[in-house]
């Protein structure tokens, strides 16, 4: 068994000095994943709140157009109505 595990090894790529060097700075480097992953969550949930907020906003401005249109249309018609 110890025969077959000198052969795999064998067969196993070799790399240059580089080449090795260059895979341990990388296999070195921290797993940013999870605070990728975070930072994205909170991101999302603010534009998503800039969005809720442009939302409220635009339906303020039509209920406020609404409410102008009936006023003025209020206030018209009593200037009529006295006249």
């Amino acid at each position: 068994m110890d025969n077959n595990f000198e052969e795999t090894q064998d067969r196993s790529p070799k790399f240059s000095v580089g080449e090795q060097e260059c895979i341990n700075t990388l296999e070195a480097l921290p797993d940013n994943e999870h605070e990728f992953e975070n930072e994205k969550s909170i991101y999302d949930r603010k534009l998503w709140n800039h969005f809720q907020s442009c939302a409220l906003d635009i339906a303020q401005l039509y209920k406020c157009k609404i409410l102008l249109a009936l006023f003025t249309l209020m206030i018209a018609k009593l200037s009529s109505t006295c006249l």
